[in-house]
């Protein structure tokens, strides 16, 4: 089993920022700032651009720079 893993993305525009407990990055692209996760930790509070989908625990974040 993969340890879990603490990223910090920081929302320069908004200057807001959050933590999320992740399982492992599923898929990354650095040309659209776009990342899927797995994920282990339920209590989100994200309120920019975030795109949950329940049925398979993962989520797609598009970073704002």
């Amino acid at each position: 089993m993969i340890n879990p893993i603490r990223l910090h993305f920081p929302f320069i525009s908004s200057m807001l920022s959050f933590f999320l407990l992740l399982e492992k990055i599923v898929y990354e692209d650095l040309v659209t700032d776009t990342f899927i996760f797995h994920f282990t930790s339920h209590g989100l509070n994200i309120t920019r651009q975030l795109e949950v989908h329940d049925h398979v625990q993962m989520i797609k974040i598009c970073l704002i720079f």
